[in-house]
């Protein structure tokens, strides 16, 4: 079925951006552990900034209640996908791209690419509205709907089971904390948000209502259509949160390959340069003067965009680097040094698999020391 409005290209771009940031966050943090003297700081800790690291926190907490829950789901067949949610990135690409592949068309229709989704939508909307950042919440909406796009009707169980551990029950929990007695006003949180409450929702034996429905809707459900999974608030919210978060994703975007072309999450794209892209990335891992935990952050976004196509040339790679250490290295001398550092490694890794010589040589040198001013981070850098 064709798209029946145009693509949000921006939305897309930001959505490839937030990939980025969670890639980078979850980096980051893994390099510098708890010390939090040692955190990078994230766009020069903006309120965006401190917005996505506190989406990240959150997406972690889902992303661990999911796992545990997927240990006690029995499958008719093996979903390799959602064992891989013990690694974050996995959990990150997959919930993005399913996002990304809805806008442009083409939904996800495997469970753990449906539930990735579910889940990280869910997890924004709730923790933007916990810290009143307008929004339109709706925590139990459009499950049901993304649950009958799952094409194995086997797989629309463990669905529900999925989604009622790593969202909803935390969702209670949280609310039943807050208000001992629901409060069904729309003056919450000082009007900043509106909700429409369901006292069902609300009631304890919801879910196990829900469960004793589950039976006859299962084979009876039909596959929504493409309009109404683009309009649910899965996708709307994920949207608009998209869209508030504003330059600082769309500064992270590559530019490369993947806006206009669907995700596939879980294999490797290959490309004519492929051996100069990883001699290239290895060479800038083990130049001691680039263990800087920012950096080795932008690094691994780098590689792992490189797997999944954004990026599919060594010159594309040298840009999106750039680009990168423009929107999140701090220190200016840091990123004239690092402006330095990536073309050099990058003349090295070709120079080690076809070496340069005469006019060539003096050309991909004059490219290196030409490459700062394209990269002016508005300071007089001395």
């Amino acid at each position: 079925m064709a798209i029946t409005h145009p693509t949000p290209v921006g939305t897309l771009s930001r959505a490839e951006g937030f990939l980025a940031c969670l890639i980078w966050i979850n980096s980051t943090r893994t390099i510098v552990g708890d010390d939090l003297h040692a955190n990078p700081t994230f766009f020069q800790d903006t309120e965006q900034g401190a917005v996505l690291q506190n989406v990240y926190s959150q997406l972690e907490e889902t992303r661990l209640r999911l796992v545990d829950a997927t240990q006690s789901i029995a499958l008719s067949c093996r979903e390799d996908t959602l064992n891989s949610f013990v690694n974050p990135t996995s959990f990150y690409e997959t919930a993005v791209s399913g996002f990304h592949n809805t806008l442009l068309g083409l939904p996800p229709t495997a469970l753990s690419d449906v539930a990735a989704l579910c889940a990280m939508s869910h997890a924004i909307s709730f923790c933007l509205y916990s810290t009143r950042t307008p929004v339109d919440f709706e925590p139990f909406s459009n499950f049901d709907l993304w649950r009958n796009a799952i094409s194995n009707h086997e797989h629309r169980q463990p669905f529900d089971d999925l989604i009622k551990a790593a969202c909803l029950e935390p969702y209670l929990t949280a609310l039943a904390n807050i208000y001992p007695v629901p409060q069904y006003s729309n003056d919450m949180f000082d009007g900043a948000l509106e909700l429409s409450w369901d006292s069902d929702l609300i009631h304890p034996n919801f879910f196990l209502a829900s469960e004793n429905e589950d039976c006859s809707r299962n084979e009876s459900s039909q596959a929504p259509d493409l309009q109404s999974l683009q309009g649910s608030s899965i996708v709307v919210n994920l949207s608009h949160f998209l869209e508030q978060c504003g330059d600082p994703l769309f500064r992270l975007f590559s530019r490369g390959a993947m806006g206009n072309m669907c995700l596939c999450i879980g294999t490797s794209v290959s490309s004519p340069a492929a051996s100069v892209e990883r001699l290239f990335m290895q060479i800038l891992r083990d130049d001691a003067s680039l263990k800087n935990p920012t950096i080795q952050g932008i690094l691994s976004v780098v590689d792992r965009f490189v797997d999944l196509g954004c990026l599919q040339s060594a010159d594309e790679m040298r840009d999106y680097l750039l680009l990168l250490g423009k929107g999140l290295l701090a220190s200016d001398q840091i990123y004239l040094d690092f402006i330095q550092w990536v073309p050099n490694s990058m003349t090295e890794a070709a120079n080690r698999i076809s070496p340069l010589t005469g006019e060539a040589a003096k050309s991909r040198r004059d490219q290196r020391l030409d490459v700062s001013h394209l990269f002016n981070k508005g300071a007089n850098l001395e």
